[in-house]
């Protein structure tokens, strides 16, 4: 399974996507100044043991950027979205920095 696409979020920000490999999923974010692509080298390993949801945060490559300040619950309900978006309600998550407390966010949202 390989596709890709973008999701209008509650605020109306885009967020890009793209999700390929099998298995339990894993969902990837890239830190600051990067996007998914940062991920590239570690891909192929990835994706044959996990489906992996791959996605550039607001502001950073594909996606489009906030006109309003946001903080670690907006991205985090960014991901809730896109798992939603996707009929899967949870996964492993990966986060590099600043999102890296949105783990914390997105577990006291979605405990399962």
């Amino acid at each position: 399974m390989s596709r890709a696409g973008s999701l209008r979020v509650r605020d109306g920000t885009r967020i890009s996507w793209s999700v390929a490999g099998r298995g339990p999923w894993l969902v990837l974010s890239n830190s600051l100044a990067s996007d998914r692509g940062m991920w590239r080298p570690q891909l192929a390993a990835l994706q044959a043991r996990f489906t992996v949801l791959g996605y550039d945060t607001r502001g950073h490559g594909q996606s489009s950027v906030s006109e309003d300040a946001f903080g670690f619950d907006t991205l985090a309900a960014d991901v809730i979205a896109m798992m939603d978006h996707l009929g899967q309600p949870s996964g492993y998550r990966s986060f590099r920095s600043p999102g890296r407390r949105c783990p914390t966010k997105i577990f006291l949202a979605r405990p399962s």
